[in-house]
């Protein structure tokens, strides 16, 4: 609720800015107004009672082994788009060349996946599905290491590039494609809920405990959504800065 309190508190504010009645003094008031938005969520987010837990050394994070995968040492595209783990433990690295699986001992390129040749974004569901966004092949769902549905431009996908996956506590799946947001639901398989074409190439996506959903557009808007509607939007008024990504805080 903290960050749902937030983001209003923001937008409120931004409204605010754009009843001013000049440019100088709009252009003062965003300045002043990211501040005041800024403390508010440091204030709130902060505890009230502190006490230094002077129990316990700090943490030297020299005495953990550090391993860089690559082309070296078996990945062998050098460059991972996002990493998924499943419940049985294997890491999934999506990558343009394709999709791996590391089992904590080596790597192995999947390559018997025929809608799954290169991979912009991984995402796991609280049932173990792995989802995985291609660049160029739509949606592929994975159980248990097989490939249980495909969906594309041909069943309803805005496009078939996919840059980000989400699933709301309510149920609903969120795609961010380079084209419009498409939300799904599972009710005897896999279907269109609904399309948000103002959500244009969403590119980061969070998920919240109260069905909640933030994500980020291709002009840097910041969007709210629940229940496949939008419930409200954010645009910086400066167009040198613009939102880039998004996620809840844990509280």
């Amino acid at each position: 609720m903290l960050t749902i309190a937030v983001i209003y508190l923001i937008i409120w504010i931004n409204n605010l800015r754009h009843n001013r009645n000049n440019e100088k003094t709009a252009a003062k008031s965003s300045a002043a107004s990211t501040v005041i938005a800024l403390c508010v969520l440091l204030g709130m987010s902060a505890p009230v009672n502190v006490k230094a837990d002077t129990s316990s050394e700090a943490i030297d994070y020299n005495d953990y082994v550090k391993t860089v995968y690559s082309s070296n040492n078996g990945l062998p595209c050098g460059e991972a788009n996002d990493i998924a783990q499943t419940n049985d433990g294997v890491l999934w690295i999506g990558t343009y060349a394709g999709l791996y699986r590391y089992n904590g001992r080596e790597f192995r390129w999947i390559d018997n996946y025929e809608s799954v040749k290169n991979v912009n974004c991984l995402y796991v569901d609280e049932e173990g599905r792995l989802w995985i966004g291609t660049n160029d092949n739509g949606l592929s769902i994975v159980i248990r290491e097989k490939i249980v549905n495909v969906i594309d431009m041909s069943s309803g996908l805005p496009s078939n590039s996919v840059r980000c996956i989400t699933r709301a506590s309510d149920g609903y799946y969120y795609i961010g494609t380079t084209s419009s947001l498409q939300v799904l639901m599972m009710n005897n398989g896999l279907k269109a809920a609904f399309t948000l074409p103002d959500v244009n190439y969403a590119d980061s996506i969070s998920a919240d405990e109260l069905g909640h959903v933030a994500t980020i557009a291709s002009d840097g808007r910041l969007f709210l959504l629940k229940k496949g509607e939008v419930l409200t939007s954010l645009q910086l008024d400066d167009e040198l800065e613009l939102f880039n990504c998004c996620a809840f805080a844990p509280d």
